[in-house]
């Protein structure tokens, strides 16, 4: 059985020869190959201990936003999470069974909800607040401070 660092070290050469084969001229990069492989990586890290299977992000989001947004309505958290208004939808539904958020009626308009984060959403919240830090802590160890505000930046200029 081959050690971490091994496999590790196998595991890079085997991303380059991949990038050399698919470039198009000698030297090019291929992003996406290394994009691609961060986010295998990250998975594949939230699945070593089970408490970081509760980092769910199609889950987080909406009582994220609830939580930051009390009262807010299903169409503009349709338009925060960058989805449609069914599939917000369903993820309210979703949150409003595990007890996290409840669907109040507007006061301005009956037809209307308003969303709202309940305790219970809190306390998950909370919950999982911790488990993502200690998750980062560990995922992002080889980069610096610095290292993750560019790589953040750069992220956050690729899904504008």
């Amino acid at each position: 059985m081959l050690d971490t660092n091994t496999r590790t070290s196998a595991y890079r050469r085997g991303l380059m020869l991949i990038e050399q084969a698919l470039s198009v001229s000698p030297g090019d990069m291929v992003l996406g190959l290394y994009i691609y492989s961060a986010s295998v990586a990250l998975k594949r890290s939230k699945a070593l201990r089970p408490e970081y299977r509760k980092i769910k992000g199609r889950l987080i989001g909406t009582p994220a936003i609830v939580a930051s947004m009390p009262g807010i309505s299903q169409t503009e958290l349709a338009r925060l999470l960058g989805c449609e208004r069914v599939t917000a939808g369903l993820q309210v539904a979703d949150c409003e069974k595990r007890g996290w958020i409840k669907r109040v009626p507007a006061q301005a308009d009956r037809r209307r909800y308003e969303l709202h984060i309940t305790p219970n959403g809190e306390r998950m919240l909370a919950e999982v607040r911790k488990i993502i830090a200690q998750h980062e802590a560990g995922f992002l160890a080889p980069l610096s401070q610095e290292d993750r505000r560019s790589l953040r930046r750069i992220l956050a200029q690729l899904i504008s």
